[in-house]
């Protein structure tokens, strides 16, 4: 019996260390989640997106972690691209779901590939940020920013902060 105790104790250790192990290794300084994105995809005229706008507000650079999930609580990271501003149009900063750099006073937008047509994801994503000014408290603000085309219709929009406009 006491054989088969310690076997299983062992076992429990293993595990643990194992879940320690893959655990993530981020260290966020700052977070804020961003609940009720909408993606759909019904046809070049019927479609609907959110883009999320983050800025760097310090004098310093800080590396942004935005996870995605659907409606079934799946990660779909690997879905987002990042991009910032370019003389005439969107530059892509990153594609799928990497951690991404945020100079000092810099702005990059988040947003949700579209993939093919009929395609219809709510969920929310999680924003996370870390610097080497491990003083850092607050690093970054943000918007959402709607935009959707019913039925060929005019393009309408909205926006809306994230963290009710305070810094996180």
């Amino acid at each position: 019996m006491k054989k088969a105790m310690k076997i299983v104790m062992s076992l429990v250790m293993i595990m643990l260390l194992c879940g320690t192990a893959m655990a993530s290794d981020f260290n966020a300084q700052g977070s804020a989640l961003i609940p009720g994105l909408e993606y759909w995809v019904v046809s070049n005229s019927n479609y609907g997106s959110q883009r999320i706008i983050l800025n760097n507000i310090t004098r310093t650079d800080v590396t942004c972690r935005f996870s995605l999930y659907d409606h079934d609580g799946n990660d779909i990271s690997h879905l987002v691209n990042v991009y910032k501003g370019g003389p005439t149009n969107h530059v892509m900063v990153s594609n799928g779901g990497a951690d991404v750099a945020i100079p000092a006073g810099a702005s990059r937008l988040f947003t949700l590939k579209v993939v093919g047509v009929a395609n219809f994801t709510i969920g929310y994503a999680k924003v996370q940020w870390k610097s080497a000014d491990v003083m850092l408290q607050k690093a970054l603000i943000g918007t959402v920013r709607e935009f959707r085309r019913d039925h060929g219709g005019p393009y309408t929009g909205g926006n809306l902060l994230i963290n009710n406009g305070q810094p996180f």
